[in-house]
């Protein structure tokens, strides 16, 4: 019989660092190495002026940075503090008598919902969703006139095997 371990916590912290971390530390390390040169290299070349103007850009940046992210970590906490921690993502309702400009939305929810194609009609009045292609069913009349509607999923370019090239 095999033996059987407790489930690990995926927070846990691991006693050794992987190679994998390893790497990313000396990663980072030389990242921070190459942009104190880089800077080193202006701070050389630029005038006093200019450079204290650059720090002070730099400095206000860094400190509205980290202002934003202490505040949407506040934002964050707060919002756990009145709801409590989430047990599932939120319902959406399940509306589709109309768009987002309030027109009326027609279609045959079955079909486009097993449609591999699907044809948006729009106009000022109405939106309508038509299933175009189903597995190896093409339905022209939804759209005799769409390229989309004779072309098989997956190869764009190629024909459906009833469809013969007009």
């Amino acid at each position: 019989m095999a033996h059987m371990s407790a489930p690990q916590d995926p927070h846990a912290r691991r006693a050794e660092p992987s190679f994998a971390d390893i790497g990313h530390g000396v990663l980072l390390g030389v990242a921070w190495a190459l942009l104190g040169v880089l800077w080193f290299l202006v701070i050389r070349q630029a005038p006093w002026r200019r450079m204290v103007v650059v720090a002070a850009v730099v400095i206000v940046a860094t400190i509205v940075n980290v202002a934003l992210t202490q505040w949407w970590v506040w934002h964050n906490r707060r919002i756990y503090r009145r709801k409590g921690p989430r047990r599932a993502v939120p319902e959406a309702p399940f509306e589709y008598g109309v768009d987002a400009v309030a027109r009326p939305v027609l279609a045959d929810w079955d079909d486009v919902r097993s449609a591999d194609i699907v044809l948006v009609a729009t106009d000022e009045n109405t939106k309508r969703f038509v299933a175009a292609y189903t597995g190896d069913a093409i339905h022209p009349e939804a759209s005799p006139d769409e390229p989309l509607a004779r072309r098989r999923r997956g190869r764009p370019n190629q024909l459906a095997p009833s469809e013969s090239p007009a």
